[in-house]
């Protein structure tokens, strides 16, 4: 499978992840199958940045979209009576994406970890959407990329362990890892990152982005016509 097919899963997972939420939120299996696009978008970061001719250009181009799909998606809280400043799952990727471009300076080992657990805490502080578990899991897919029992080990720790120490999780928005116990079904993504064999396929462009963008602006719709 190449990284296309894996992003092609990746979107309709969201799809039916953001489908569950808004109309079938009890339904086990549809959140379970949308449970697996997050992992499989924080790897699709960490496979970018390693093949990426330019990762400054790739960070500038992730920054630019989240702060576009920021707009509906900060009015769809305001629209359900939230005041608080919430940033959207681009922004976790920016974050995971940066912590990499420090793990890539030239720079001593302390320093460059320094820095990525700068991202990690931001992500907390910021109340980005899978916050400081969310920046973890995108580091930990770089770190262990090439080692695919580490890969597998580190996120079904995260996804699994993480998840479920109340330290970490509370209801809602605001702990540290924001991350809700039905995380731990993502494991489910692992399988189909093994079958990665190492080509890239169909060249997307920007296309993964603008349906991000697509998909927070088509919700607040949604939204505005439920109200």
């Amino acid at each position: 499978m190449n990284a296309f097919w894996i992003k092609v899963v990746a979107i309709v997972a969201m799809l039916v992840d953001h489908f569950a939420l808004l109309y079938f939120p009890h339904s086990f299996p549809l959140i379970v199958i949308g449970r697996i696009s997050y992992p499989l978008i924080a790897w699709l970061i960490a496979n970018g940045a390693i093949h990426t001719k330019n990762i400054d250009a790739y960070l500038i181009r992730l920054g630019i979209f989240a702060l576009i799909a920021q707009i509906p998606y900060q009015i769809g809280f305001y629209l359900s009576g939230s005041n608080r400043l919430f940033l959207n799952v681009l922004f976790t990727l920016l974050l995971g994406l940066i912590a990499i471009r420090i793990l890539k300076l030239p720079i001593p080992s302390f320093v460059k970890w320094m820095g990525a657990l700068v991202c990690v805490v931001l992500a907390a502080v910021l109340h980005t959407d899978f916050a400081a578990g969310g920046v973890v899991s995108i580091i930990a897919f770089y770190v262990f990329f090439n080692r695919p029992y580490a890969m597998v080990l580190s996120q079904a720790f995260i996804l699994m362990v993480l998840t479920k120490l109340s330290f970490f999780i509370e209801p809602g928005f605001g702990s540290a890892f924001v991350m809700h116990p039905m995380e731990q079904y993502a494991v489910l993504a692992l399988p189909l990152i093994l079958l990665y064999n190492g080509k890239r396929g169909y060249a997307t462009g920007l296309l993964f982005y603008w349906f991000f963008v697509a998909q927070n602006f088509a919700a607040l719709l949604l939204k505005l016509y439920a109200r």
